[in-house]
């Protein structure tokens, strides 16, 4: 799917991207499982953090996946690791 937080395109377009996501994963408890990818060098976003409470409303297994992880040096990348560890934690889905 594409991106749904930044995009080289109108606000128009990362709206519709972003409605249509959640439109396709509302009810989808039949899906094995959803993996988010998420920019390791930003950690999860505002807009995530929806797309994780939609999907733990939904009951659709997620799991989260750090992506560009090579550009994080040892000790930033355990913080981040940590930081989302903690973040999902107490999500029934994740």
């Amino acid at each position: 799917m594409p991106g749904y937080g930044f995009a080289a395109v109108g606000k128009d377009k990362v709206g519709a991207w972003t409605r249509l996501i959640h439109q396709y994963l509302r009810g989808r408890a039949s899906l094995g499982r959803v993996y988010l990818l998420i920019d390791s060098r930003h950690g999860l976003k505002p807009n995530d953090r929806e797309v994780l409470d939609g999907l733990d409303a939904a009951a659709v297994s997620y799991q989260i996946v750090l992506t560009k992880a090579d550009e994080l040096a040892g000790p930033a990348m355990e913080r981040r690791l940590a930081a989302t560890a903690a973040a999902i934690a107490r999500r029934p889905a994740a």
